[in-house]
Order: structure tokens, then C-alpha cells, then sequence
């Protein structure tokens, strides 16, 4: 069905009533008056008495056809072109609507399989030994981040390193390219911790941490001493009870952690890259596919990304962020640098675009620095800015 269309709401209807009234008006003044809209057939007689004009009755008739016919013709073509455009602008809708259901239906099969990958996580508690399934990962997962961030401020706090001064010098000015506002050190801390947790501290996922960010840190003997320092954590289970003393009773001043631990054991930090892997790149699939789509404006798009992010805990939403700001998943906003001469590139920025964090604790996003990372969000109990503001108005498409 075709809507909103002023063709067909408003201007057929009103030139159908003219076309109505000017007839009606045509022939009331013919038989009252005998002016025929101010034309008088030629051979007409006209009367001393009543100046009226008397026709006969088939010259009355070729005067109206004469005059009507042309008309009527006129009109019957309009109509005719305004059903064969009627029709043209009908399949277009049919195949607008067929596109859309297209998409809607992708969007949905990329959502469900969203859902099935949260359906499919599953975690055990390193403290207590519950395992946790679906969304009930995420709380316990958060735990365990906070956990490995305090423990690396304690490293750094006894061997008195700060952070700052093991990072590259290019790696620094690279981060803060993305964002000047941010507290640095606090920044590269958090994507320490996250990249520590999601690859893990065995053999394989102190490989797969050097690999991605050696690089950027001037001091490599810093990345090894806290992997190593962080193998001899074991899990809190009764099996590992004389490893969880060693753990405790480590002298973090007076060692030198050149070697990992070689004991084999349950590790409290195992890596979780077999749980999350997948479920970026659906998700990410499924956010890209919105944001590229050509047949909805921005509204639209927004309104179906709310509808994700309801299914979104706020634990989930808060691992999201974790994820975003490191090195693992900048792709979806901060690597994208906008400039005045290339706002447009802010449609490309997906967290903000989207509010992709938009129900994030107040006190987390305190703790986290989450608000000077997206300072645009629309952040529950939180108005908007006057550049969101600008960008919702403007920019976004």
C-alpha cells in the first residue's frame, strides 16, 4: 500500500471534486441562465423581452457536447495517466516492501544467531565452582576483570613500574589521536587487563598477548613478568589448595619473574577467547548490516538497535566497552578518527551512533571512565550533549 503520498491523498480527490463542482456549475448556469460559462453558441436567438437565449433542443445538445466532450476527453486522459502512474508508483512500494522484509528477515536470522551464542556460554566460577551459563557468564566474568586489574595495581604498586613509561612513545600518541580526554594510564590498564583475560595466562595465551601488543611497549620484559607473575594464580577449588598458598605467599618485591609457573594446575585466569570470539563478530555482523542499510533512516535503524540492546544486560554492555577500547575491538568506534572535514565518518562510529552502552551503571561507568571514552552516549538519567544533539539533527543517516 502505498502511503503518505500527496498524489494520491490530497491531489486526485481535490481535482475530482473541482471537475465535479465546475460541471454542476456548467450546467446550473446553462438551463438558468443560458450563459455557458460565457460562451454562446453562434446561431443563437435572442428574445427583446428576456434577452435569454432559445435554442433548439438538438442544438442545446451539440452546445453542451461541443463544449463537454473536449473536457471530458481531457479529464478521462489525465485519469488515465494518473492510474498508470498509480501503478508505477504501487509496484514500487511492493518492491520497497519486499527489500525491507528482506532485510528485516536477515536482521532477525543475524539476531537469533546473536542470541544462540550467548545461549551457548558457559563459565566456571574460579571461586566457588558454580558454572554459569548464558547471560548469567557475564556478572561472574566481571568479577574475575576486576580482580585481574587490581592485581596488576598491585604489581605495579610494589615493583613501583608505572604504566606509562613501558608504553611506546608511538603507541601513546596513537591512543590519544583516538581520544584526548581520556586518562592514559587508566586506558592502558583496562586494555592490559582485558586482552590478559580474554586470551588467558596459559603457554598459548601468553603467546597470543605478546603477539598483539609487544609491540607497543617499549619494555618487553613488563609483559612477561606480569604474565608470568599472573600463571601462579590458580583456580580458588579445593584441588588447587596448596597452589592458591604458593600464590599468596608470593614475595612480588623480592622475585624477578622471569619464568611462568610450570606446575600444572587449574589457572584462575584461563582465557575466555572460546566463549567471545564468535559472539563480536555475529554482533558486529549484525550492527554493520543495520548501519549500511539504504532503506532505513536513521530513526528506524535506531529504533531496531534499541530493540538489540534490550536483550543486552548491563553486564554484557559493560563487557562490550571493555572490549571496544582495546586493541581487540577498536573497529567499532575509536579507530574511526573524524575531523571537521570528515564528520560524515561519525555514521561509521557504531557505539555512539547507536548507544550501544546506553544502560551501563552510573557507578560503573564512573569506576571505568566510560563517559570520557563516549562522551555522546545518551547514557540513561543523562541528557544529551549539544554535539549529539548536532549529530542526531544533521549527521546521522
Amino acid at each position: 500500500m502505498i502511503k503518505n503520498n500527496f498524489l494520491f491523498k490530497y491531489f486526485i480527490p481535490i481535482l475530482s471534486i473541482l471537475i465535479i463542482i465546475y460541471f454542476s456549475v456548467y450546467i446550473y448556469n446553462y438551463y438558468s441562465t443560458n450563459d455557458i460559462l460565457l460562451h454562446i453558441p453562434d446561431n443563437k436567438v435572442i428574445s427583446d423581452q428576456n434577452k435569454q437565449l432559445h435554442l433548439k433542443p438538438n442544438e442545446i445538445g451539440d452546445s453542451i457536447g461541443g463544449i463537454l466532450n473536449p473536457l471530458i476527453g481531457l479529464v478521462a486522459a489525465i485519469f488515465t495517466f494518473l492510474a498508470f502512474l498509480m501503478q508505477v508508483y504501487a509496484n514500487e512500494d511492493i518492491k520497497r516492501q519486499f527489500i525491507e522484509d528482506k532485510f528485516e528477515g536477515r536482521l532477525f536470522k543475524l539476531m537469533d544467531i546473536y542470541k544462540d551464542n550467548v545461549a551457548r556460554m558457559h563459565f566456571k566460577s574460579r571461586e566457588s565452582g558454580t558454572k554459569h551459563t548464558d547471560k548469567s557468564v557475564f556478572p561472574t566474568l566481571y568479577e574475575h576483570f576486576l580482580n585481574l586489574f587490581n592485581e596488576i595495581s598491585e604489581f605495579n604498586g610494589i615493583k613501583k613500574i608505572d604504566i606509562l613509561d613501558k608504553a611506546s612513545y608511538l603507541y601513546k600518541e596513537e591512543l590519544i589521536s583516538m581520544n584526548k580526554e581520556v586518562d592514559l594510564k587508566n586506558w592502558l590498564q583496562l586494555e592490559l587487563s582485558y586482552i590478559i583475560l580474554f586470551y588467558g595466562v596459559g603457554k598459548k595465551g601468553r603467546e597470543n598477548v605478546k603477539f598483539l601488543i609487544a609491540e607497543k611497549y617499549d619494555d618487553y620484559n613488563y609483559l612477561d613478568q606480569i604474565l608470568n607473575y599472573l600463571s601462579f594464580k590458580p583456580a580458588i577449588l579445593s584441588e588447587d589448595y596448596d597452589h592458591f598458598i604458593t600464590w599468596k605467599n608470593l614475595n612480588i618485591e623480592g622475585v624477578d619473574f622471569n619464568n611462568a609457573c610450570s606446575f600444572s594446575f587449574n589457572r584462575y585466569y584461563e582465557g575466555i577467547q572460546n566463549n567471545f570470539a564468535h559472539y563480536y563478530r555475529s554482533l558486529f555482523a549484525m550492527i554493520n548490516y543495520l548501519n549500511n542499510s539504504k532503506n532505513l533512516n536513521y530513526l528506524d535503524k535506531w529504533d531496531f538497535s534499541k530493540l538489540f540492546r534490550s536483550q543486552m544486560s548491563n553486564h554484557e554492555q559493560i563487557f562490550f566497552f571493555l572490549n571496544s577500547i582495546s586493541i581487540l575491538g577498536r573497529k567499532w568506534e575509536l579507530d574511526i578518527l573524524v575531523t571537521k572535514d570528515n564528520i560524515q565518518d561519525e555514521n561509521k562510529r557504531l557505539v555512539t551512533k547507536y548507544d550501544l552502552i546506553k544502560n551501563i551503571p552510573i557507578g560503573e561507568r564512573s569506576m571505568l571512565n566510560v563517559n570520557m571514552f563516549y562522551p555522546n552516549v545518551e547514557y540513561e538519567n543523562r541528557k544529551e550533549t549539544k554535539y549529539r544533539k548536532n549529530l542526531n539533527e544533521k549527521i546521522y543517516k
